[in-house]
Parts: C-alpha cells; structure tokens; sequence
C-alpha cells in the first residue's frame, strides 16, 4: 500500500512540475515578401533548442509551443534564404 501512495505521489509531482513550467505558443502566417502569397511548407524551428519545430501548413501558417530559453525563430523554405527572428515577448 506504501508503495502505491509513495508512487502516485512522485507522479503526481512530477506532472505538476509540467503544468507550472512556463510554456508559451507563437502563431503566425509566413508570406513571400515580392507577391504577398502564403508558403506552405516552411520550416520553423527553434535555434535554442533542439528537434523542437513546425513547418507550415496549406495556408502557410504555423504554430509552435515554447519553453523557457527559446528567443528566436529561424525559417528556411527551397530556394530562399533562411531569416531568423527574434521572438521578443510576442506571440
């Protein structure tokens, strides 16, 4: 019995720790610069951590939850140059 109360306790905090560590999501729409058009297929990734991403959807638009620590987006798309921006305090 001990061992399934000590047991359910460490999960308990554990998931705990998850829920009040502070995570943020960043949405947006990429569009070309010279036509305006949405880009599906864009990678976004997170330069401070890493496997942490998204590419972007039929309609070019993307969504990415962030830790702590994450302050820039790089994105790459074939055939145009990569453009990293800095997250700041927006969403």
């Amino acid at each position: 019995m001990r061992k399934k109360l000590f047991g359910t306790l460490v999960i308990i905090i554990t998931l705990l720790g998850n829920v009040f560590a502070q995570q943020r999501v960043v949405t947006g729409t990429i569009t070309s610069a010279t036509d305006g058009l949405t880009l599906p297929g864009v990678t976004v990734m997170v330069k401070e951590v890493k496997n942490v991403g998204t590419i972007t959807d039929a309609d070019g638009k993307y969504s990415v939850v962030l830790q702590n620590g994450a302050e820039t987006l790089v994105f790459s798309f074939v055939g145009m140059e990569t453009t990293s921006v800095k997250i700041g305090t927006s969403n």
